[in-house]
């Protein structure tokens, strides 16, 4: 089932503050669309009510982990590429204000 759009993909990054590069927003609208797909599918095998314990929903379809690999960093080049960066830190825009 399709629940996105390319179209809401980029609503949802605007809104997200987030900048998808041409051509990938595709990609993201079939990955979201897969997750959405897996919840749908969830709400349709385990009915909400019918949960007593969290921990008793088992996957509708075994779960495919990635193993977490570990790298070493430069982390001078990564500061390189910031925007902006102060001393050894990223400086980043305030979003949430008191």
């Amino acid at each position: 089932m399709k629940f996105l759009t390319v179209d809401t993909v980029r609503q949802l990054a605007q809104s997200a503050r987030l900048r998808i590069a041409l051509g990938f927003e595709h990609q993201y609208e079939e990955k979201i669309n897969a997750v959405l797909d897996y919840a749908a599918a969830l709400m349709q095998a385990v009915p909400l009510e019918a949960v007593k314990n969290p921990q008793d929903i088992r996957p509708v379809q075994p779960l495919i982990l990635r193993s977490d690999n570990i790298v070493q960093s430069d982390a001078d080049l990564l500061l390189q590429a910031a925007p902006a960066r102060e001393d050894r830190f990223f400086v980043v825009p305030v979003v949430i204000s008191q």
